[in-house]
């Protein structure tokens, strides 16, 4: 066993870290990365070439700064910070601190700087820094970190944010395709050449990350709404030990076998609707799966429990919006009413739509698995009615517009199902191993291929009745070829995995108690640079690789913490000599973390079996 155990040292050696690792943040304000790719930037472009990149990342709506800076240097979305626009005037950041706060509770001595063009990063958003500078133009700040990276006492980490991207946009339009635009991302690049050379130029025993980032996208008028191109950011690391690796966004593509058409007075109702009238309190949520032509009448109904006539009437609704061809959803309870837009559908193709209703809080809109909007809901009362559910028709079944489409897969939940769990599941088929499969009431895959009556795939839970007018009848359905494709959330690279990333740079575990909402894009650290532990030499600890345990020789009290590849603490252990239990971890390679009591600091990576 001696010389088995030998071996793992050599192979897995336990070592001290010799390197300094910091990072620099590039904070572009308003930078389309697909601009970055279009405009003169070449050393942007040879950021991305260098390391982890991922030009199809995602922040959510509403696309302002003061939201997009909050969720990127909080590690949190504003479900938590509660910054929705530029105002801040009811921010969260006692509970959901700037990521600067996280870090000095780790490690209280760490030199953490945040230079600014756009003042309220520093006077709303910003605790915790060593020092805080707001300047008036980006020259004066790139200026400024020049001089803060060629002095003696470099800061550990520094945060940059660069304005005038943004103020181009707002003059010319964010797009690739408007030179003025283009040429203000050309010239901030020119701006960070120095900045960059400065950090070529630091000691050799510091490892810096160059982190680039933006707070939102735009398009030709602006942002602030939810379009897909205001949505989208970039978000590029480089450095040592990062791998080159360019990301897209995760995309799932599901079939569609067979498809009911919904025609001039096609529709279909669930007649007992109890289990659908969701009264003063309820919780409920709302998805279905919708293929519109490129043209139509009115504001059809796709799914309706409500006389339609007005907004206010009792009930919900999600349909067409009559000023053109995007989709909303509507409730009302006969004095107020809640209303929230989505994107343009009039393409052809399927699109997955849903909707989120916490009674006491917010009602939410998604698209393709994208968050597409917010709203109070707080002041809506009882929205029951005595009308039936019905698809592609209102309430009254008589409403003058009438779905001309097809209409698949609809699910009622008796729970407002969270953001994760819309997106990580948008179109996916159903299975038990959904996380809220219990409050599923209600779920119609519309794929019966033939006859009048769409089964209901909850035991209990009424069917829908197709008819035509008011008679029943048999569907039509038709083969389909086309897919339902939608994106993922929970494994693209989205603006609140800024934080854990640099996290993990910096060795510094992402403690479950932040309650962090995003995830490291690179693997948790082990600096490259790294000697051998002064004194007595490494800890050491067997086996490696393990299935349940690991048992460490430490002399005296060590504090060991195991981190998982994307940063993350899953174990923290507080021992001398002593088994560390691992068999609850999911097979991979992990991090050991060990501090000892005069503070050293170890590293080492083992390997949990299966």
């Amino acid at each position: 066993m001696k010389h088995v155990f030998t071996l793992l040292i050599a192979a897995f050696p336990l070592l001290a870290p010799a390197q300094q690792r910091k990072v620099l943040i590039i904070g572009i304000d308003g930078c389309r990365g697909d601009a970055i790719l279009a405009a003169n930037a070449p050393r942007l472009q040879q950021l991305a070439a260098s390391g982890f990149s991922t030009f199809e990342g995602n922040t959510h709506p509403p696309v302002w700064s003061g939201t997009g800076w909050s969720t990127m240097l909080t590690g949190v979305w504003e479900q938590k910070h509660n910054v929705t626009d530029n105002t801040f005037s009811d921010p969260q950041y006692a509970t959901w601190p700037h990521f600067f706060a996280r870090i000095h509770s780790v490690q209280p001595t760490m030199d953490l700087r945040s230079f600014v063009h756009w003042a309220p990063i520093n006077e709303e958003i910003c605790t915790s820094a060593t020092q805080e500078l707001e300047l008036p133009s980006d020259t004066a700040l790139a200026d400024s970190a020049v001089a803060a990276l060629q002095a003696t006492d470099a800061p550990d980490v520094l945060f940059l944010d660069f304005d005038d991207v943004d103020h181009a946009g707002h003059t010319y339009g964010f797009s690739p395709d408007i030179p003025g635009y283009l040429d203000a991302i050309a010239t901030v690049d020119h701006l960070i050449a120095p900045i960059l050379d400065a950090v070529a130029a630091r000691p050799a025993d510091e490892e810096w990350m160059v982190m680039v980032v933006t707070d939102h996208g735009g398009n030709t008028w602006g942002h602030g709404d939810n379009s897909f191109e205001q949505q989208r950011i970039f978000i590029l690391a480089s450095g040592p030990g990062i791998a080159v690796e360019n990301r897209a966004a995760t995309r799932d593509t599901f079939p569609i076998a067979t498809t009911m058409d919904f025609g001039a007075t096609t529709y279909a109702r669930v007649d007992n609707n109890a289990l659908f009238n969701f009264g003063t309190a309820q919780d409920f949520t709302i998805e279905c799966n919708v293929r519109m032509p490129l043209d139509w009448d009115g504001d059809p109904a796709f799914l309706c429990n409500k006389d339609w006539d007005s907004g206010y009437n009792p009930g919900y609704v999600l349909s067409t919006t009559g000023g053109g061809y995007t989709w909303k959803f509507n409730i009302g309870d006969g004095t107020h009413r809640v209303d929230l837009d989505g994107r343009p559908i009039n393409d052809g193709q399927w699109h997955h739509l849903a909707v989120t209703c916490d009674r006491d809080g917010e009602a939410r809109i998604f698209q393709d698995g994208l968050l597409m909007g917010t709203a109070d809901m707080s002041a809506i009362g009882d929205i029951s009615t005595a009308m039936p559910t019905c698809f592609g028709q209102d309430g009254t079944t008589a409403y003058p517009y009438a779905m001309t489409g097809n209409l698949c897969d609809v699910r009622i939940w008796s729970k407002a199902l969270d953001i994760n769990t819309i997106s990580a599941w948008s179109g996916k088929p159903l299975t038990s191993a959904h996380p809220d499969a219990a409050f599923l009431i209600g779920h119609w895959p519309m794929q019966d291929g033939t006859g009048g009556l769409l089964a209901n795939t909850v035991p209990g839970s009424p069917a829908a009745h197709v008819h035509d007018g008011t008679v029943p009848t048999s569907a039509t359905w038709s083969a389909n070829s086309d897919p339902l494709i939608t994106t993922d959330l929970t494994l693209t690279p989205v603006q609140a995995d800024v934080v854990p990333t640099v996290l993990a740079y910096l060795c510094i575990p992402n403690d479950p108690l932040w309650q962090l909402d995003g995830h490291a894009l690179i693997p948790a650290c082990i600096p490259t640079g790294m000697g051998e532990q002064p004194g007595d030499g490494p800890p050491t600890f067997f086996p490696n690789p393990t299935r349940d345990q690991l048992h460490l020789q430490l002399r005296g009290r060590h504090d060991v913490q195991v981190i998982a590849p994307d940063g993350r603490l899953v174990l923290h252990h507080a021992t001398g000599d002593g088994p560390v239990d691992v068999g609850a971890l999911t097979p991979g390679t992990y991090v050991l973390r060990i501090t000892d009591a005069e503070g050293a600091v170890s590293f080492a990576r083992f390997v949990k079996e299966l």
